[in-house]
C-alpha cells in the first residue's frame, strides 16, 4: 500500500520547495524585528487565513485520487487507505507548521530571550493548526454520500422545488454540502482565533490553548466511527467530486459553458488561443478566485486594524508571490506534458502565454489597493503604482522560472 505515492515530476518538487522557500523567507524578514507582542498579532492573522484556506483546500488537494484506479485494484483495507491519505497530507502540513515556528523563533536580537514564552505561542498555534486541519478534514471525507443524495434528490426536497418556483437556485444540489462545510469550517476557524485572541487578553495566555483543543476535539472524536468504514467514505467521496468537477463547467442546458475568448481580447493573438486554453484549464480545477478574495479580504483587515507598515508589506509581498507562483499548475502533466507543450510553441511563447494568463489578476489587485488608498492614510496612489509594478516583475519572473524549469529543460534535455 505503501507503494502508492501521489505523482511528483523534478520540477514539481523543485517548485513546491522553492515556494515554501519563498514564505520562509518572506517571514524571516517580516518578524526579524518584531517584538513577541507583534508576532502574536502576525501569527492570529495567519490562523485567520489559514482558517479560509482550509475551509477549501481538501477537495482540491484529495479529491479525485490520481491512483483510484490502481487502489480499486488492489482493493486495501480501510486503516491502509486512511493512513495513505493521511501521508498525502503530511508534507502540506509540516510547511504550514515549519511557517509559524520561523514566525515564533526566528528573533536575530534575542535569541535566547523570551523562550518560554514563545514555545507558548508555538503549542497553542501548533495546537490550532491540527485541530482545524483535522476539523476540516472531517467535515470533508465523508461527504460523498450525503452530496449524491441531494444530487439523486434523495434530499433537498424543499430546496429544489423552491428553485422550481423562483427561478433562483443557480447552483447544482449535490454542491449544497461542500458549501455548508466550507462555510462552517470557515467560520468555526474565525471564531476559535477570536476566542483565542479573547482568553488571553481577559484571562490569560495559558487559556489560548482552549480553542485548538476543542477544534482537535470536533475532528478527532467522529474519526473513530469513519475509519472502521473509511473504505466506503473513500470511493464515495472520490466518485462525487470526480464527477462534480467536471459537472461544474457545464450549465443547466448539458453543454460545457466556455470562457469566452473575447472576454481577453486584450491578449496579443499570438498568444490569446494558448492563454485563452490555460485559463480554462486552472478555473475549471482550481478555485483560485477564492483564494484571491479571500486574500484581499485579509489585506483590508490588516490596514482596517492598523497594523504596522512591516507587517502589511510583508502579507502583501508573500500574497503576491502566492499569487503569481500557482502559475506552477500549468507546468504539471494534468494540464500538459512537456512533449506536447514543446510542440505546441517554443518556450519563450509559453513564458508569454503564462504571463499574460496571471495579468489577468493585474486589474482586480489595483483596484482593491485603489480602495485601500482612499480610506486610508497610510496608504497612497504612489504605493498602489509601486505594488502593481511589483506584481508584473514578479509575474515575469514566475512565468520564467517554471518555463525553465518544464519546457526550457525538455528542450535542452534533447539537443
Amino acid at each position: 500500500m505503501y507503494s502508492i505515492n501521489r505523482k511528483n515530476s523534478f520540477s514539481g518538487k523543485a517548485s513546491g520547495l522553492f515556494a515554501l522557500f519563498i514564505v520562509l523567507l518572506y517571514s524571516v524578514i517580516i518578524v526579524k524585528d518584531a517584538s513577541i507582542g507583534e508576532r502574536l498579532i502576525i501569527m492570529r492573522f495567519w490562523e485567520l487565513f489559514l482558517s479560509g484556506l482550509f475551509a477549501v483546500i481538501h477537495p482540491y488537494f484529495l479529491y479525485p485520487d490520481e491512483n483510484l484506479s490502481l487502489i480499486q485494484a488492489l482493493n486495501p483495507t480501510s486503516g491502509k487507505l486512511f493512513r495513505y491519505q493521511l501521508k498525502k497530507q503530511k508534507s502540506f502540513l509540516s510547511g504550514v507548521i515549519l511557517v509559524f515556528l520561523v514566525v515564533v523563533f526566528i528573533d536575530p536580537a534575542q535569541w535566547d530571550k523570551s523562550l518560554l514564552i514563545k514555545s507558548e505561542y508555538a503549542l497553542n498555534s501548533i495546537l490550532f493548526i491540527i485541530g482545524l486541519f483535522t476539523y476540516s478534514y472531517r467535515k470533508y471525507v465523508a461527504i460523498g454520500k450525503e452530496s449524491q443524495e441531494y444530487q439523486e434528490g434523495l434530499k433537498g426536497e424543499k430546496l429544489r422545488e423552491f428553485g422550481k418556483e423562483t427561478g433562483q437556485l443557480s447552483i447544482s444540489l449535490g454542491s449544497l454540502p461542500t458549501m455548508q462545510s466550507t462555510i462552517f469550517v470557515g467560520a468555526v476557524g474565525m471564531l476559535a482565533v477570536v476566542l483565542g485572541a479573547y482568553l488571553s487578553q481577559y484571562f490569560h495566555m495559558d487559556m489560548e490553548w482552549i480553542p485548538g483543543f476543542l477544534l482537535l476535539i470536533l475532528g478527532v472524536v467522529p474519526f473513530r466511527k469513519i475509519v472502521e468504514h473509511f473504505d466506503r467514505y473513500f470511493y464515495q467521496t472520490n466518485a462525487f467530486y470526480s464527477e462534480y468537477f467536471i459537472s461544474s463547467i457545464v450549465d443547466k442546458t448539458g453543454t460545457e459553458s466556455n470562457y469566452s475568448y473575447d472576454a481577453i481580447y486584450w491578449i496579443p493573438k499570438r498568444w490569446r488561443s494558448s492563454a485563452w486554453a490555460g485559463i480554462r484549464q486552472v478555473d475549471r480545477a482550481y478555485p483560485m478566485g477564492r483564494f484571491i478574495i479571500l486574500g484581499h479580504l485579509l489585506l483590508w483587515i490588516l490596514f482596517y486594524h492598523g497594523t504596522s507598515a512591516v507587517i502589511r508589506d510583508g502579507y502583501l509581498m508573500l500574497f503576491i508571490l502566492f499569487h503569481n507562483s500557482t502559475l506552477y499548475f500549468l507546468t504539471t502533466d494534468k494540464f500538459g506534458s512537456s512533449a506536447w507543450n514543446h510542440y505546441i510553441q517554443s518556450p519563450a511563447n509559453w513564458m508569454m502565454t503564462r504571463f499574460f494568463i496571471q495579468l489577468r489578476w493585474a486589474l482586480p489587485l489595483a483596484l482593491s489597493l485603489s480602495v485601500i488608498a482612499i480610506f486610508s492614510s497610510h496608504f497612497s496612489i504612489m504605493s498602489v503604482i509601486f505594488w502593481v509594478i511589483v506584481y508584473f516583475i514578479t509575474n515575469l519572473i514566475f512565468s520564467f522560472l517554471f518555463t525553465f524549469l518544464h519546457e526550457y529543460r525538455y528542450q535542452k534535455s534533447y539537443e
